[in-house]
């Protein structure tokens, strides 16, 4: 059919020319959709589907290196039919592809059962296991004991898993904690309203962001702004403390500068004033990206195009979502939310292989002090379900003291520790704070 191969040329020549039509193509039909495209291209389309699994942008010059040489010359004839018409109706293509690939499909079904004796239940039973035969052959990953030993060997000699450290020692910890956040798993901090949740994020982001991990935040609570505001803050009192300053006396938060804004009245000392500058000069060289709800990032299916894209685009394994009981509005109830959500952070973790960071709100059984196995987590148990590790936050009444607790873990135990936080700021202060000496 003509219209089939035209489509699937035009599809693949925007993906060719366009690095982010691929992810309108995930959006549209998800990946694993190599037998809608025109038999020609296919293998074209098989390549593009590879590169971006391993986090390259599909462009021209990365498909001509993964195809055979007998049709780079077809995959650049394709690149240079680009239009950018094509490209802005690429979701109207996409969709007529998917249908006529149906069509197609439908067809060929058919046509073999026309061949066979409907009323013969032996033969058509048959027809069944060829069927789930040729799906099983479409899986790109051997199942193989001896494959997958050779998988797992070559993965660990060539250290191609990397942690992410948050900057807390004993979660770093490999032998007692979890050995730091691990690409593929979904991590909670579940607290009471106010309790220290962004704060501890924060810092595990800025930690991450100064070693060099690109980092997304979801912030659906707040805006961005605010948010670039309060990691610029925290760096700002980082700075101000390795000067020798005393914590106490540190006033810092983005209140006052805020405020200070909207007096016009900007009485910095000369020493505050240089830290800001030079914290807003160190966020500048983080890879970091902050959206929200202006960003278009109001459920799920936004949010998981968003996580490819910056996948793709940055090499990103590092998302916060603040916090999840906003997402997902649709769904009429709050446990139908946090179930959505919990189920969407652990699928995306593991299928794109990134770390997720999902901050909750507690339920108020739990904190009045029961929470037996569960975190409390409002809404539901999926969060405690699928979390690969879950932490539970409370801030001390009397002192700046915040109690991080590991409360569900996959590959380590519970465990505790109590941290000293800068409360205008969220930072944590524990190297430059003798805890038994704060009394405020």
């Amino acid at each position: 059919m003509k219209r089939w191969l035209e489509l699937s040329s035009k599809i693949i020549s925007c993906v060719l020319n366009d690095k982010g039509a691929i992810i309108v193509i995930y959006e549209e039909i998800g990946g694993g959709k190599e037998n809608i495209f025109h038999p020609k291209v296919r293998s074209i389309w098989g390549a593009i589907e590879k590169a971006a699994d391993d986090s390259q942008p599909p462009l021209t010059d990365i498909i001509l290196n993964r195809v055979p040489d007998a049709q780079k010359g077809l995959v650049q004839m394709i690149s240079a039919q680009f239009n950018e018409a094509d490209n802005a109706n690429l979701r109207f293509l996409i969709r007529e592809l998917d249908q006529l690939g149906l069509v197609i499909e439908i067809r060929q079904v058919g046509k073999e059962l026309s061949e066979i004796d409907l009323n013969s239940i032996d033969k058509v039973e048959r027809l069944e296991s060829r069927w789930l035969e040729a799906k099983s052959r479409q899986q790109r990953r051997s199942p193989d004991a001896t494959d997958l030993d050779e998988v797992l060997w070559k993965n660990l000699s060539e250290a191609s898993i990397q942690p992410v450290l948050t900057g807390f020692d004993w979660i770093d910890d490999p032998i007692e904690g979890l050995g730091g956040f691990w690409p593929g798993k979904n991590y909670w901090l579940v607290a009471a309203y106010k309790m220290g949740k962004t704060s501890v994020a924060r810092n595990i982001l800025l930690t991450a962001a100064k070693a060099g991990t690109p980092t997304t935040f979801f912030a659906a609570e707040g805006t961005r702004t605010r948010f670039v505001l309060d990691c610029q803050v925290m760096l700002a009192v980082e700075l101000l403390l390795n000067e020798g300053h005393s914590f106490e006396n540190i006033r810092l938060s983005s209140k006052l500068i805020m405020w200070m804004s909207a007096q016009k009245d900007w009485t910095l000392s000369s020493d505050e004033y240089n830290a800001l500058n030079q914290a807003r000069a160190i966020w500048r060289d983080l890879s970091v990206r902050v959206y929200d709800s202006q960003d278009g990032i109001k459920d799920l299916t936004a949010m998981q195009a968003a996580i490819k894209r910056d996948k793709m685009d940055r090499g990103t394994k590092l998302f916060f979502i603040d916090y999840t009981q906003i997402l997902g509005l649709n769904d009429k109830t709050l446990f139908e939310r946090q179930s959505r959500a919990a189920m969407f952070v652990q699928g995306v973790a593991n299928q794109e292989q990134v770390i997720m960071v999902a901050l909750s709100q507690q339920n108020e059984e739990s904190i009045k002090g029961y929470t037996g196995h569960s975190t409390g987590a409002k809404g539901g148990g999926d969060a405690n379900a699928a979390a690969d590790g879950a932490f539970t936050l409370k801030m001390d009444e009397d002192e700046p003291i915040l109690k991080m607790s590991l409360h569900l873990g996959r590959d380590a135990g519970k465990a505790s520790r109590e941290h000293v936080l800068h409360l205008k700021s969220g930072l944590v202060i524990d190297r430059w704070a003798n805890r038994e000496t704060i009394r405020f």
